[in-house]
């Protein structure tokens, strides 16, 4: 059969990776929206040729708002994947590989123990040829001997696609997440989840503070990214209520106690923090002046059973402690983990429009003190 010029460029234009200057042109002649995706042309890193870059934007298209890189692997491996004969059964073959590599901590495999391997499967028995339709697969690329996958993160989706079919529960799941050498694959694993409660779950099984931050700026989907939010607002409105009903004493320059004590989770501090790192955005500022105003007046309640000397300076005290220049006698105060994740965060993205100055002006106004009945 011979190729017409068109077919063989066609051809040409799926087997040579473009050069680096060439990529956003060609993603921008496909379809995809750079603008409107917060990680640009990196999101799609993992796709080498035009042809697979031509793909990837297809799939991007089609995708819900703020869905991440994860559900773009996980979309676009789907539609390659639908080339074989049996998508399903080269799948779990890939699975497997991956997960021999994330055992043996290492980013390629033995050719030879990659086919052996892949025979002794129960979907191979009943399809032999299905690790050949694996081999051939343009996620994987064999190459002296050695087979290996096309890009990193194809390893860490599959592997996290592996144990998200294994894992029957949640909190199995976040226990294989939780090895670790396993840190990063939970950004991978999150998006391939669709019901909330799921997500909660394992949301608070894994009380990573980078991993809450991903969720509230929408890179792990939009399930994870309306769950982290209401965890956030939970977390705050209950951190109200408890300053609410309590005293900030200084004992010292340098050191301050809340009565009663009570000591946040390590989940809660984790949540605390990535709301702080993600302030900026402003849908969670009610909640958060709300918290800010009644530190404000536990430290006031306290300044009236703490030493006289120290009553005069409660504004300075309050100040000190949010800027970490006082220490507490137990844990830090969820105001100050906010405050202190705010400062951290100034050059952080995020796929939310940041709040307004109007919106900002809602809460910014004057302290007034409580009276007494």
């Amino acid at each position: 059969m011979t190729l017409s010029p068109r077919a063989g460029a066609q051809r040409s234009a799926a087997i040579v990776d473009p050069a680096p200057g060439q990529r956003r042109a060609l993603l921008r002649s496909y379809g995809a929206n750079l603008e409107q995706q917060e990680f640009g042309e990196d999101q799609y890193a993992a796709f080498g040729s035009a042809f697979e870059l031509a793909l990837a934007a297809r799939v991007a298209g089609r995708l819900p708002e703020f869905a991440g890189r994860g559900q773009l692997l996980d979309a676009s491996v789907h539609e390659q994947l639908q080339g074989t004969a049996q998508p399903t059964g080269v799948r779990q073959v890939l699975h497997h590989w991956a997960l021999l590599m994330d055992q043996d901590l290492t980013g390629w495999l033995p050719l030879g123990q990659a086919q052996r391997s892949a025979a002794q499967l129960p979907v191979a028995s009943a399809a032999a040829e299905v690790v050949d339709q694996a081999l051939g697969s343009p996620l994987v690329r064999v190459q002296g001997q050695r087979l290996q996958f096309r890009h990193e993160w194809y390893t860490q989706f599959l592997t996290a696609d592996a144990l998200v079919w294994r894992c029957t529960a949640a909190q199995e799941l976040a226990g294989e997440l939780r090895q670790p050498h396993r840190r990063d694959l939970a950004a991978w694993a999150v998006p391939l989840h669709s019901d909330p409660g799921t997500v909660r779950d394992l949301l608070r099984e894994l009380p990573d503070e980078e991993f809450l931050i991903g969720a509230l700026y929408g890179r792990l989907g939009p399930v994870a990214d309306q769950v982290a939010l209401a965890e956030g607002r939970r977390c705050l409105e209950e951190a109200v209520t408890v300053m609410a009903a309590s005293q900030v004493v200084c004992e010292s320059d340098f050191m301050y106690m809340v009565v009663p004590d009570k000591s946040s989770s390590r989940y809660e501090q984790a949540v605390f923090h990535a709301v702080g790192a993600t302030a900026s955005d402003g849908r969670l500022l009610e909640p958060l002046a709300q918290l800010m105003r009644q530190t404000d007046e536990a430290f006031r309640r306290g300044a009236n059973h703490g030493a006289a000397g120290y009553r005069h300076a409660v504004p300075a005290l309050i100040a000190a402690a949010l800027a970490d220049g006082v220490r507490e006698s137990s844990e830090r105060l969820p105001a100050c983990r906010i405050t202190h994740a705010a400062r951290l965060a100034w050059s952080r993205r995020s796929r939310h429009q940041p709040a307004t100055a109007a919106k900002l002006s809602q809460w910014g106004r004057p302290w007034r003190p409580e009276t007494s009945a």
